[in-house]
C-alpha cells in the first residue's frame, strides 16, 4: 500500500469523525515540524514588490528592514509603519506556525 490512491480509498472508508481526527493529527504533526510555514514562504515570490500602504493606499513606501522574517515598510505620505502581513490572515497571529490550527478552532466555533 504505497500509492496515493490506496491511501485515499482507505481514508474514504473511515467514518467522518475518524477522518477529521486523522486530519487534525496530521496537521498538528505538519505544524510541529514547521512545514506549513515553510510551504507558505515558498509561495512568496523571491522578488518582492513593495506593498502599498494599507492606510492611505499610497504606493510610495520605504522598506524598513525585517522583523522575525517579515518585511516592514514605512509610508512616505502618512508616515505609518506596516508589514507584509498587515491586513492579512496572518496579521495578528503571534505563533504563525500554528495558523492552520487557529483556523480549525475558528471553524469549530471555539
Amino acid at each position: 500500500m504505497s500509492t496515493t490512491e490506496d491511501i485515499k480509498v482507505l481514508f474514504e472508508a473511515l467514518p467522518a469523525f475518524s477522518q477529521q481526527s486523522l486530519l487534525d493529527d496530521l496537521l498538528q504533526d505538519f505544524e510541529i515540524q514547521g512545514k506549513v510555514l515553510d510551504l507558505a514562504y515558498q509561495e512568496i515570490p523571491t522578488e518582492r514588490v513593495k506593498k502599498p500602504c494599507p492606510y492611505c493606499k499610497n504606493e510610495k513606501v520605504l522598506k524598513r528592514g525585517k522583523q522575525k522574517g517579515v518585511q516592514m515598510y514605512q509610508c512616505k505620505s502618512c508616515v505609518k509603519w506596516y508589514s507584509e502581513t498587515t491586513v492579512t490572515a496572518l496579521w495578528d497571529i503571534k505563533l504563525k506556525t500554528k495558523w492552520q490550527g487557529y483556523l480549525s478552532c475558528v471553524e469549530q466555533g471555539m
